[in-house]
């Protein structure tokens, strides 16, 4: 049994795991890999990686929940073999841990042994999790969740304090892996689970109407209690062990382009925003701001609109019946859904979870009230499908409506699409749900409690004699047919017509009509020969039929076993969905990872270069080759990742210690966004032209896709070595000034800005002002007046002196400068200002260290203030939330490991929590007959 679940794990990641391959698709190739291989370097070399010095002026790097940087599952970094090697084994092994995972959790749930590895199969494979090895954290989530469902199971059934300290382990785990949205999705599960129960319980009772107080003095407020006293310990708990990552991220999310918005996302925000809008603005003004917030559509390149980016369109869940029916993604274009004009960017190219699986969740709807648990699923189930809609809300469905008609309504400006929507509601009513995005990631949770919901179809088919499902498989395999018959009529009619209204794929190039028209045959006829196999074996299990054999000569009938049969369903499944979904598994040589790329090599050779401490800039930020979208190739995906490499695509200037500026990442500072769009406005060019600007932020040489674009002025082009030495597509541009990372503003060109609270409302305003001057000759500090101690300093100033200011130190955490002044001033480091950053300063070589305030300078600078003579001035990034938040994390583990040691020295087994009277569900669960359960 144990080969039937690993051969589609062999056969979909066979060439990772014997061809010294890796996987190359999306993030897995040039986000994780670059990343996760610079935390190696710095755990390697004895430092913890708090702070990425390579994104724009820098970043907190743990505090970013997709590095990961404490999740435990990253010791297969220390494994003995290359890191190829180990981030393979990484994403492998969480594939394999939600198989483990799933199993368990349906076995707990008194699903039979077939049961569970068919529920374990459906999942690992289904195309929500399979292809979440291109976004590693993701994964890391859906391979934990399982064990939250169980937690969160047990926990209510038997009224475990254990089971709570189990689910507020797993929610921790998904926030130290990287993935603190489906925490937040398993949070709320149990919520839902609670009122499920709470809506039973009152049903057991028969309280007539108006008997509310009678209610609230019975033994249901108890258990009530109980149950909600559950769910905020495992919360409280999960929060303390992973503070660790939540505090750093918490404050680093208060200062991210997530935070800041024109009106509030959600009721929680109205508030601050009333708080501190009433005194600019009039009440019709705050109050069209508020209902713009909420139901108004959102502003394209904020993290408003990327909030509902990646939603599950409706007409895709075709797919769960007919896998790839709207044809393939990629490595060639043929993916005809494109034609529907309302179809936006694709999280997951398949959402099948396998036919047979589908059909046996379908099996329970009917009895699904008769055990909690199998409500509660099918509860999961509608809540986080219609939740992967995101934008295809009801807004987006009268826009549609209104579209058609040919009218244009007030509701086409007025109301965004998502409005009405599931994901819309837990936006705007969810305590900081608001700060996520990407609704099709909800469909993880739909995915789990449907493969749950088959092993336990399993049970009841099997009890029935499959008589439902038989009879499903025979009406899906009619309809499947009739619309085929349509479907190749069609195609016969239309022919060609409607090729013309695809757009060619910037990556993949132009639409390939005829390898689309096989997929959509090829899906029909996948399920067409699935009905008939699946119902061929069922009928052979059921019936008395007998298959022929000779024996001695002679011909006998002999039965076939009943223990093949679900080998056979197994495997079945097995090979279906490795035909299904093999496909999205792409790798590339790992070769392709081993050079640091053109760029990087170029830069080396120059002899004036100073890798490392100065900046570069690409533009545009992420693109594809220019002449892509005209051609096809199967090896797109190898061509693109060096592409990437050999560009500086982020992440790849990590691997090569490179500073780059324009990297959007998951979250950036909105401070730097913000003056970075400023600057290109004042420039009034798509890419900034000011030389003194970019040489204010350390910016050496530019990297420009399309020379018509990007800086001219004081730059020189410089020749390209390697693969891009002949290309008319990108070059590489050096600054002919002398840009530096640090410099001395005397104190008379020093501009005192006040104290400013920077919001959305002001950081426009904030920046042009800034942006008025030459920082490389003045500075505006976010300050009132300059130090009393300076200004009292009556040391004679001299302009003819020897001013100096050096970079001699620079680590990702520690930055060390040696100054030399004439004269009193302002010494600017032009890295990102972040309260977490301390400052020691020696004087006179003196040997004696005193802490300085380092000064908000140009909005994103730091500055200090300094007596004229020599200094030594030492950065150090110490954010008092880390250490705070590992005080936290250890007393809690330990706490952890405490309770479990007691659990096993005592012996203590969890108790089941008391029934009400005339409920009897919760023994009937303990026995393991969930199929017999009565209302």
């Amino acid at each position: 049994m144990l080969l039937v679940v690993a051969f589609p794990l062999l056969c979909v990641f066979w060439p990772v795991l014997t061809n010294q391959q890796n996987f190359v698709y999306r993030d897995a190739g040039h986000y994780y890999f670059p990343l996760y291989r610079y935390l190696a370097d710095q755990w390697n070399q004895g430092r913890i990686p708090l702070w990425n010095p390579y994104d724009n002026l820098g970043q907190p790097l743990l505090a970013n929940p997709t590095s990961a940087v404490l999740y435990p599952g990253k010791l297969f970094f220390a494994l003995p073999f290359s890191y190829d090697t180990n981030f393979n084994l990484y994403i492998i092994g969480h594939v394999c841990l939600a198989t483990g995972s799933c199993f368990l959790c349906a076995r707990k749930w008194g699903v039979g042994f077939h049961g569970a590895v068919f529920a374990a199969l459906a999942y690992t494979m289904s195309g929500s999790v399979l292809f979440q090895y291109c976004n590693v954290v993701f994964l890391v989530g859906a391979s934990w969740l399982p064990f939250a469902f169980l937690a969160i199971e047990r926990m209510f059934r038997c009224n475990s304090a254990g089971a709570a300290v189990l689910l507020g382990s797993v929610l921790a785990m998904m926030t130290l892996g990287g993935d603190p949205q489906i925490a937040y999705h398993a949070g709320f599960a149990a919520v839902v689970y609670a009122l499920i129960l709470l809506h039973r319980d009152w049903q057991s009772r028969h309280f007539p109407p108006g008997s509310m107080p009678s209610f609230w003095r019975s033994q249901e407020l108890i258990i009530c209690c109980r149950r909600c006293g559950l769910i905020i310990a495992a919360g409280l708990m999960g929060g303390l062990l992973a503070a660790v990552q939540i505090l750093p991220s918490w404050f680093w999310v208060r200062q991210s382009d997530r935070e800041f918005c024109e009106g509030p996302r959600s009721v929680w925000e109205i508030p601050g925003h009333v708080v501190g809008r009433h005194d600019t603005v009039s009440t019709g003004t705050l109050t069209h701001e508020i209902l713009s917030g909420l139901v108004g559509p959102t502003e394209s390149g904020t993290h408003d609109e990327f909030t509902y980016r990646f939603s599950n369109a409706p007409w895709r869940f075709m797919e769960l019946v007919w896998p790839n029916v709207g044809g393939r993604q990629f490595p060639i274009h043929r993916r005809w859904f494109n034609l529907i004009p309302a179809e936006g960017r694709v999280w997951t190219p398949s959402l099948y979870m396998g036919l047979l699986p589908l059909l046996m969740a379908g099996c329970t709807w009917r009895k699904r009230r008769r055990s909690p648990g199998n409500q509660w699923l099918w509860a999961l189930v509608a809540i986080f499908a219609a939740g992967s809609l995101g934008r295809y809300g009801i807004g987006w469905l009268l826009q549609e409506l209104s579209y058609v008609s040919g009218k244009d309504g007030p509701l086409q400006s007025s109301i965004g699409g998502p409005v009405g929507g599931i994901y819309w509601m837990m936006v705007t009513f969810l305590p900081g749900y608001s700060l996520f995005r990407y609704p099709a990631k909800l469909f993880v949770v739909a995915t789990l409690a449907l493969c749950l919901l088959s092993g336990h179809g399993w049970e009841q088919s099997n009890r029935n004699h499959h008589h439902v499902l038989r009879r499903g498989l025979l009406w899906l395999g009619r309809v499947t047919l009739a619309v085929l018959v349509l479907s190749m009529t069609a195609m016969l009619l239309f022919s060609d017509r409607t090729v013309q209204t695809v757009q060619t794929d910037e990556l993949f190039g132009p639409f390939h009509l005829h390898l689309s028209k096989v997929d959509f045959v090829g899906a029909l006829l996948h399920a067409l020969v699935l009905c008939w196999i699946y119902r061929w074996v069922l009928i052979v299990a059921d019936s008395d039929w007998k298959l022929p054999c000779e024996v001695s000569g002679s011909k006998r009938k002999r039965r076939l076993p009943a223990r093949l049969v679900p080998c056979a369903v197994l495997l079945v499944t097995g090979i279906e969905l490795v035909v299904a979904h093999a496909w999205m598994v792409q790798s590339a040589p790992r070769s392709n990872w081993a050079s640091l790329g053109c760029v990087v090599d170029t830069l080396a050779a120059q002899s004036d270069s100073k890798p490392g401490k100065l900046r570069l800039m690409r533009f545009p930020p992420s693109t594809s080759c220019p002449r892509w979208d005209e051609s096809q190739t199967g090896d797109r995906l190898s061509l693109s990742l060096v592409w990437d490499r050999d560009t500086l695509y982020p992440n790849f200037h990590l691997s090569a210690r490179q500073r780059l500026i324009q990297v959007p990442g998951t979250m950036q500072s909105y401070t730097w966004r913000e003056i970075f769009l400023q600057s290109q406005r004042v420039a009034g060019l798509k890419c900034s032209n000011d030389a003194s600007f970019l040489e204010a932020l350390g910016v050496g040489h530019c990297v420009i896709i399309q020379s018509e674009f990007g800086p001219a002025k004081n730059f020189r082009q410089l020749k390209l070595h390697g693969s891009l030495a002949n290309s008319g597509d990108v070059s590489l541009r050096s600054s002919l000034g002398d840009p530096q990372r640090c410099w001395f503003v005397p104190l008379q060109s020093v501009e005192f800005y006040g104290p400013v609270d920077v919001s959305v409302q002001n950081v426009s305003q904030v920046a042009q002002r800034v942006l008025e001057h030459d920082l490389r000759q003045a500075a505006v500090v976010f300050k009132d007046a300059a130090p009393k101690w300076l200004m009292r300093d009556s040391k004679e100033i001299s302009s003819e002196g020897t001013i100096a200011v050096e970079i001699v130190k620079d680590e990702p955490e520690r930055v060390e400068l040696q100054v030399e002044l004439s004269q009193k001033g302002l010494v600017v480091l032009a890295d990102q200002f972040e309260p977490g950053w301390k400052l020691l300063v020696e004087s006179d070589a003196s040997g004696v260290f005193r802490r300085e305030p380092i000064q908000q300078t140009n909005l994103v600078m730091r500055g200090v203030f300094l007596r004229a003579g020599t200094h030594r001035l030492v950065f150090q990034y110490q954010p008092a939330e880390f250490y705070q938040g590992a005080v936290g994390s250890a007393v809690g583990w330990l706490g952890v490991g405490l309770f479990v040691f007691s659990q096993l020295f005592t012996g203590r087994a969890a108790k089941p929590m008391p029934q009400p009277p005339g409920c009897s569900w919760q023994q009937k669960i303990e026995q393991g007959d969930v199929g017999k359960m009565a209302q």
